[in-house]
């Protein structure tokens, strides 16, 4: 997957990227949550919750970082995402989730959703876990980041802001 994301997303990527060494993609034992550091307050777990009769996969939360439990309430956590209340956000992560899924590969989004009447743009990092060798994919983390209008103005303008300067992810 070459994709140029943000500073902030970027260091999901590559934790993901280094975990897999040579393999498609790491196994679920190969994360630790600690190896998370900051990104943990942004990140998801998710299980797959795979179907022998051919029906597309559902999924469980199986952690949800506190940045992302403010923004969506604590019912995340180990919620199935078919039952999501808000259908949009339902939709959208299930299509998200199955891609990764039936590819095996990373999926990067990024957009604008309202959240407590207020505008924020996201971008979002969904990377597949499971055995390489069996080509299963049994789990998915995800990193999703939420800015102000003026945070993502910055973050993705082509006048980049400076590398010594940081932007505060909301």
């Amino acid at each position: 997957m070459k994709q140029e994301f943000s500073a902030a997303i970027q260091p999901a990527y590559d934790l993901w990227n280094s975990l897999r060494a040579d393999r498609p993609y790491p196994k679920f034992s190969d994360l630790e949550p600690e190896t998370l550091g900051k990104l943990a307050e942004h990140a998801i777990l998710l299980t797959v919750l795979a179907n022998d009769d051919d029906q597309e996969p559902d999924f469980l939360f199986l952690a949800v970082g506190s940045h992302l439990a403010e923004r969506f309430g604590p019912g995340l956590y180990r919620s199935r995402v078919s039952q999501l209340d808000d259908l949009v956000l339902r939709k959208t992560l299930l299509t998200r989730y199955r891609k990764v899924f039936a590819s095996g590969e990373p999926v990067y989004g990024k957009g604008d959703r309202e959240l407590d009447k207020l505008p924020y743009s996201y971008e979002a990092l969904t990377m597949p876990l499971g055995n390489a060798e069996t080509g299963q994919v049994t789990h998915l983390l995800g990193v999703a980041i939420y800015y102000t209008l003026q945070q993502y103005r910055a973050l993705f303008s082509k006048d980049r802001v400076g590398e010594n300067e940081t932007l505060a992810p909301q």
